[in-house]
């Protein structure tokens, strides 16, 4: 995995599960000692209720939160101060955007046939 993140050459590492974050801080951290380049490390918390205490790693710059139950984790469990945490909701693919526009209110009867 080393020489996979060091062969793209990154400008951020970007993690989406809680056992691959500490793995990616700790490189991260030692190839900007080697290189004198900073190599931040942002994690997006893909759970929305619930959250595994692994998501809040030591080293990393941001975490990105998807609800305010999560903030409350992250923060009581996780000792994630506020300036780390950005709530953003949930990435999604662009088409699944366009679709949920289509849709409109899903409990009318338009939403229903759509």
């Amino acid at each position: 995995m080393r020489r996979r993140i060091k062969s793209y050459n990154p400008d951020v590492v970007v993690s989406l599960h809680p056992l691959m974050t500490n793995f990616p801080v700790t490189f991260c951290c030692k190839r900007s000692g080697e290189t004198g380049k900073f190599f931040p490390v942002f994690t997006v918390v893909t759970d929305l209720g619930s959250a595994h205490c692994l998501w809040f790693a030591n080293g990393v710059d941001r975490i990105f939160i998807a609800s305010d139950q999560i903030q409350a984790i992250a923060k009581s469990k996780g000792k994630v101060p506020d300036e780390k945490l950005i709530q953003s909701g949930l990435p999604i693919r662009y088409d699944f955007a366009v679709q949920a526009d289509k849709l409109g209110d899903r409990l009318s009867e338009q939403g229903k046939n759509y």
